[in-house]
C-alpha cells in the first residue's frame, strides 16, 4: 500500500514530532500543521491506521 501525498505528510509530522519529543502530537497540532479541519484530519488519522502505518495506542507505533 502507498500514501497519500496528505497520508504522507501526516505521517512524517507525526514521526518527527514523536522522535524528537517521545510524545506523540495532538489531533490539534496535527491539524495546525496540515491546514485543515479536525474532521479531515482525523479522516487521514482512520486512513493511516488502516492501512496499518500507525496503531492507535497511548504511544504511536510506526510500521517497519
Amino acid at each position: 500500500m502507498h500514501f497519500t501525498p496528505k497520508e504522507q505528510e501526516l505521517y512524517d509530522f507525526i514521526k518527527a514530532e514523536y522522535e524528537e519529543t517521545g510524545i506523540r502530537p495532538s489531533i490539534e497540532q496535527m491539524r495546525a500543521h496540515m491546514g485543515l479541519s479536525k474532521t479531515r484530519t482525523c479522516v487521514i488519522l482512520h486512513n493511516l491506521k488502516g492501512k496499518g502505518f500507525i496503531k492507535e495506542t497511548l504511544i504511536v507505533e510506526f510500521s517497519k
